[in-house]
């Protein structure tokens, strides 16, 4: 292999990655950019959904709304289970080839080539017949639309049905091809229209049915009723709705083909395939229910009817024409994009078998094209002639078309059972776990995985009309698969070199160059963590590293500075995967040959870090990704969701808290987007406040940081206060001023601990809060469907007393109340800090922000507005912050008497989290303040443990003016107190998109390529833009009442008396410091950057099953 060929691996992926592949035998030969969560959009988008449902109907339908229901959600376990089992292999081996990778590397020597051919011909014709199958349904629906302009006085004949289908086919290989640079994003993109289809219609169709003659089902129907349309007997029927989710939630594994285009795979992989399942389980589940609740009770007439769709006649009779076909249009489109992605995924199988010379036309397609950014394009161009060919059955009849189809399911579903099974019944001792594992509970949930897939094979086999099919309706399924395995066991038998299963010379010097390392690290500990300057070259080691199978780091310097107590080293970084090594007699390993990645882009190593005193330790970068996710979701699921939401319902109505939380959402998205990116390559504990002193001007980041720490100082306040009140709802014995002295306490001893208490202890409250959350949406659908509480609510006050409680009026004043309850998310960027593993855990924590806004907020949006009215005088007239809460009120006109008592203790447990949050956000605000000389130096203070002991006290000893609000003659001076921090949150957000602007800028300036970012900003530049235009508007915007007639003067100063105090503290340090503008070719963009080294700390292989299981409910 050319040095040239070497170096475009080198450029394509980060250490961890190559390595792990090295390790598998493969060179990096595409380009590794997608995120987990584009992983889990290319698995997510594929299956589609409500597209997918959509097709599949015919399946359910006929064993009646129960069927619907509960076979989707019973199967679904089941593909959860298979999905937990493959995340396991997919963590442990993340290559594209990987189902019959996994099988040659666990089978029985003699089983090897001919299982792991098996699986890869299964898997690659599953794959191409995925595309048949989606496409056509696609051209289906477009069709169906066509129908229904026309009345369903049309239907297209199998020509034109056809020539729509090729071209569609052909069209998605053009876009897979000339797309590739930004197909990421795309798949980013139809995670937002999969997700807005969804609720679309979950809200729509209730609306549009409750206004018809039949009115909404009962729960009863939806859920226990049960009919039998088929020849079959009724227990069969149903399991034959199994077929539904059998085909809409199929494509998981194309997770496992993106693998080497995945970034830090051993977890995009595993995350990718059960955040699909579990999305498309959860979010189908819902559709199905609603659905159900909406579909005409003659349920021959959605079989039969004229415009060749079911859901097409149910959105028919639930919204009339003119809405049908808008929502047929915009389902035709995400199913579109389906057929996009699943061109993807299976170019990517078939480029995995024809590198390993298992396909015809192998030297052909297994060449990865520079021209299109390192896609391969010839396998694109396979797949897309292969499926037009293919579809040249959907010209014979139906039978025909669904024989095609068949391949999908049951070629999938042998190639997941066959390494599932080689790896618990030959493979155990070869198996070594990676980031995701389940540990003892592995083996049974791989042998469940293995039982279902044999009955999901066997059941894809049996027609649908039965036991005597007519041959029209004879399912030719088990003729076209024995057809594929007679030919595939045919080949098998002839010895050829294509025939090996993979290549048996995977892991030579086919796929990679044994090079010497140039200057062996001799240090088992951490060698050259700091550059010196009289050195030309520095490593970062550990022992595990540099044992066969480990990897090495190592840098030439090519420039030092030593400047004010800071050292600082820009060098060209390489990266070797060791393959042989041993000792010098003295227990000191020595890496003797290695695979090795040359110089590449220039890279800081441990940059910028003061010189270290007793009085100035380091704060310790202890919090391990879990606590970074839950840190990030209890941080947004506050005091104010649980009670504020009640006066945002009252405020704006149902219709309007929606809309106002969707698009303050959006922009928070945006802004958490700039954030990350800045935050995960820069992770320092000043956070978006550093960043502005050094990609703005020193004079903003005091300003920012004051206002910022007070705001923060002022919400403590405020919790102090409000358990005070929350606890007096069980008793009045002890008085309010206890109750915060006695908090005070606890938070301060908390936050002394060290920051791992600190993410211990949100990350075990937040989780009961995500928990309580999620059974009160669950008690809210059974409530409105009138399981509990004897009457169906459904959306009865959307119509009475309206969507809307003052138009367009209310939906601009709860803006302001989204955008104080938002407040917080961006507290992840302070965290990043103290991350152990900031380049994975902050990307994975910030991408989130798109699901806890859509699951947490516009959820509890959604289901508080449909199970009260606007105008319900409870939400504001109650004394206590209980009684307010409209949980409570939901729960007590349910029947559910505890619901008070329930909801207070859940109310306590998010002000404890709260408080404890803003002490640590407060602390470690000020803290930064400090050392950069913007406050007493005092306050930077750390102690040997990490902990900014002096921070901590001073930030609670401010935070005691909530003492004042105990008493009458000082109740005004504290609400003036709690006032001054007005818009900050707007000005926070507004100044981090500033910063990311020109950050951007500046990277460009100083010859930066956006390749050095970890994680990139989605819908950068517009989405950065259109955040801080909002946030401008916001800030300007938020106090509008004030000059509402008559003028409000006491309500302008509360709008908008932070803004000329924020404008003094700017200028007031501008013009004592002469401060000025940094210039973009003189920002400081290398500072704080961490090591590659230094991100490669949490251990997963000595978690307990316990663990493991946390992990996977948190991620």
């Amino acid at each position: 292999m050319s040095p040239e060929a070497h170096l475009q691996g080198t450029e394509l992926a980060e250490a961890p990655d190559l390595e792990l592949l090295a390790v598998m035998g493969y060179k990096q030969e595409l380009r590794r950019h997608y995120s987990t969560i584009q992983v889990f959009a290319i698995a997510f988008s594929i299956m589609g959904l409500l597209p997918s449902i959509a097709s599949t109907l015919s399946f359910s339908v006929p064993a009646g709304p129960a069927a619907m229901v509960w076979g989707w959600f019973t199967a679904c376990f089941f593909i959860f289970i298979v999905g937990i089992a493959l995340a396991d292999l997919g963590s442990a081996l993340p290559t594209s080839g990987g189902l019959y990778w996994w099988t040659h590397h666990f089978a029985a020597d003699k089983w090897k080539n001919p299982l792991s051919f098996l699986v890869g011909y299964s898997n690659t014709i599953g794959l191409i017949g995925g595309i048949c199958s989606v496409d056509y349904s696609f051209v289906l629906m477009v069709f169906a639309i066509v129908s229904f302009v026309r009345d369903g006085e049309w239907m297209a004949s199998r020509s034109q049905i056809y020539g729509v289908y090729a071209a569609t086919i052909i069209i998605h290989g053009i876009l897979a091809i000339l797309a590739a640079p930004i197909m990421h994003r795309i798949q980013s993109a139809c995670i937002v229209a999969n997700v807005g289809l969804v609720l679309a219609t979950v809200i729509a169709l209730p609306i549009g049915r409750s206004r018809t003659a039949e009115g909404i089902n009962s729960a009863a129907y939806v859920f226990s009723h049960v009919e039998n349309h088929t020849s079959w007997p009724t227990g069969w029927a149903f399991m034959l709705s199994w077929l539904s989710p059998i085909w809409s939630v199929g494509a998981f594994d194309s997770c496992v083909h993106m693998s080497e285009e995945a970034m830090n795979a051993a977890k995009a992989v595993p995350y990718g395939i059960l955040g699909a399942i579990g999305a498309c389980w959860s979010l189908g589940f819902l559709s199905l229910c609603i659905i159900a609740a909406c579909i005409s009770t003659d349920l021959s007439s959605v079989l039969e009817s004229r415009f060749g769709q079911p859901i097409a006649q149910i959105y028919y009779d639930a919204l009339g024409r003119n809405a049908a076909i808008g929502f047929m249009v915009a389902m035709a489109t995400v199913q579109f994009f389906m057929g996009l992605s699943i061109v993807i995924a299976a170019s990517r199988q078939t480029w995995a078998f024809s590198r390993d010379g298992a396909l015809p036309f192998s030297n052909y397609m297994k060449v990865v094209s520079r021209r299109f950014r390192y896609q391969p394009a010839r396998a694109v161009v396979g797949v897309t002639i292969t499926s037009v060919i293919l579809g040249l059955l959907c010209l014979i009849n139906s039978a025909a078309t669904n024989a095609l189809f068949s391949l999908t399911v049951a070629g999938n579903n042998v190639a997941w059972a066959t390494p599932i099974f080689c790896r618990i019944f030959w493979g155990q001792n070869k198996f070594k776990p990676g980031a995701f594992y389940t540990g003892r509970l592995s083996t049974p949930i791989a042998i469940l995985a293995v039982a279902y897939l044999s009955f999901s094979v066997t059941l894809s086999m049996f027609p649908t009309a039965g036991p005597a099919p007519s041959p029209d309706a004879m399912n030719y399924t088990v003729v076209i698969n024995g057809i594929k395995h007679q030919n595939i066991n045919q080949a098998i038998s002839v010895p050829n070199e294509r025939t090996s299963g993979r290549g048996s010379d995977i892991g030579t010097s086919r796929n990679s160059q044994p090079m010497s390392v140039v200057s062996p690290v001799k240090d088992p500990g951490l060698a050259g963590k700091w550059c010196n300057p009289q050195q030309t070259s520095c490593a970062f080691a550990t022992s595990d590293m540099l044992r066969p199978g480990g990897w090495l780091v190592t840098a030439a310097s090519t420039e030092t500075k030593q400047e004010k107590g800071r050292r600082n080293c820009r060098g060209s970084l390489s990266i070797m995967a060791v393959t042989e090594s041993h000792t010098d007699g003295a227990d000191t390993i020595i890496p003797t040959s290695a695979h090795g990645k040359p110089p590449g882009d220039p890279v800081l190593l441990e940059s910028a870090m003061p010189e270290e005193t007793p009085q100035n330790a380091p704060l310790h970068r202890t919090l391990k990704s879990r606590h970074l996710q839950m840190i990030a979701i209890g941080g947004i699921i506050g005091p104010g969701l649980l009670v504020g939401s009640g006066n945002a319902l009252h405020v704006a109505g149902p219709a309007g808290i929606l809309i106002s939380f969707t698009i303050v959402g959006i922009l928070v998205f945006f802004v958490m987007q700039s954030l990350g990116e800045m935050a995960t390559l820069i992770p320092v504990s000043g956070s978006f406040t550093e960043y502005s002193a050094r990609f703005v001007d020193p004079s903003l980041a005091f300003g920012l940081g004051w206002a910022y720490w007070y705001l923060w100082v002022t919400v403590l306040s405020n919790e102090y206060n409000a358990l005070a009140l929350v606890m007096g709802y069980w008793t009045d014995v002890v008085p309010q001023w206890a109750w915060i002295l006695m908090f005070w306490v606890i938070f301060l001893t908390l936050s002394n601990l060290g920051v791992l208490t600190y993410g211990e202890v949100e990350f075990w409250l937040a989780l009961i809060k995500v928990i309580s959350l999620t059974v009160f949406f669950i008690l809210a659908t059974v409530i409105s469907a009138g399981g509990i509480g004897g009457k169906t609510i459904g959306f009865k006050y959307w119509s009475n007393p309206g969507a809307f409680a003052d138009s367009i009026n209310g939906v601009a004043k709860t803006f302001v109340i989204a955008g104080t309850l938002y407040a917080g998310t961006e507290m992840v960027g302070i965290t990043a800090g103290e991350s152990a593993n900031p380049r994975t855990a902050v990307p994975t924590a910030i991408r989130q922000v798109f699901w806890r806004i859509l699951i947490f907020y516009v959820g509890m949006m959604f289901f508080i507005g449909i199970l009260l009215p606007y105008d319900d005088k409870r939400l504001l007239s109650s004394g206590s912050k209980t009684a307010q809460s409209p949980l409570t009120i939901a729960l007590s006109d349910a029947g559910i008497l505890p619901a008070a008592h329930l909801i207070n203790g859940l109310i306590v447990i998010s002000v404890i989290s709260a408080g404890n949050s803003s002490l640590y956000v407060a602390s470690r605000t000020i803290l930064y303040m400090g050392r950069s000389g913007k406050a007493p130096a005092i306050l930077g203070r750390t102690n040997k443990a990490g902990v900014p002991w002096v921070a901590l006290l001073f930030t609670n000893l401010v935070a005691c003016i909530s003492f004042l609000s105990l008493s009458s003659s000082a109740g005004k001076l504290y609400s003036a107190l709690i006032t001054l921090s007005g818009v900050c949150t707007f000005i926070v957000w507004a100044v981090i998109a500033v910063t990311h602007i020109r950050f951007r800028q500046a990277l460009a300036i100083q010859g930066e390529d956006t390749s050095v970012l970890p994680f990139q900003a989605m819908f950068y530049p517009w989405g950065t833009y259109i955040a801080l235009a909002a946030n401008i508007f916001l800030i300007f915007f938020q106090g509008y009442t004030a000059f509402l007639h008559p003028f409000s003067a006491e309500d302008f100063v509360v709008n908008y008396i932070l803004l000329p105090v924020f404008a003094v503290l700017v200028l007031a340090w501008k013009f004592a410091k002469q401060t000025k503008i940094v210039k973009l070719e003189e920002m400081d963009i290398w500072s704080g950057r961490r090591e590659y080294g230094d991100d490669i700390t949490e251990d997963v292989s000595k978690k307990t099953v316990w663990t493991k299981i946390k992990d996977i409910i948190v991620g």
